[in-house]
C-alpha cells in the first residue's frame, strides 16, 4: 500500500500493507524486516511516513485514523549516508553477480 524511506538512514525504509507495518534495514538484513506490527482485526493500513524530528512513524488506516509508533532498538545511523548506501548497493550487486 505504501513505502517510505527514512529521512535519517539511507538503508532504512518502512512499508504497510493491509495486514502489517514493516520496518526494514537493508544494511542489517535483506530478507526479513527488523520490525513487524500487525494492526487490530478489521483495520486496513493505507499509508506510512517517518517523522522528521523524532524516531517515530505515522501510519494511516482505512478508517481515517492516524497512529504514531515509536521505533525502538534501531541501529545507529552512520554519518555519511550516501557512502553507506553506495557500498551496500555495490556489495549486493557483487554477491548477485558472483552467484550467476
Amino acid at each position: 500500500m505504501d513505502v517510505c524511506w527514512s529521512p535519517t538512514s539511507a538503508s532504512v525504509f518502512g512499508c504497510v500493507n493491509e495486514g502489517a507495518i514493516e520496518i526494514w534495514d537493508v544494511d542489517q538484513n535483506t530478507l526479513d524486516p527488523l520490525i513487524v506490527s500487525v494492526p487490530a482485526p478489521g483495520v486496513k493500513l493505507s499509508c506510512l511516513t517517518f517523522a522528521h524530528n523524532s524516531d517515530c512513524i505515522l501510519v494511516g488506516d482505512s478508517e481515517g485514523q492516524v497512529s504514531v509508533f515509536q521505533l525502538r532498538c534501531m541501529p545507529s545511523v552512520a554519518h555519511d549516508q550516501t557512502e553507506k548506501l553506495s557500498q551496500l548497493i555495490e556489495q549486493t550487486l557483487a554477491s548477485k553477480l558472483n552467484k550467476h
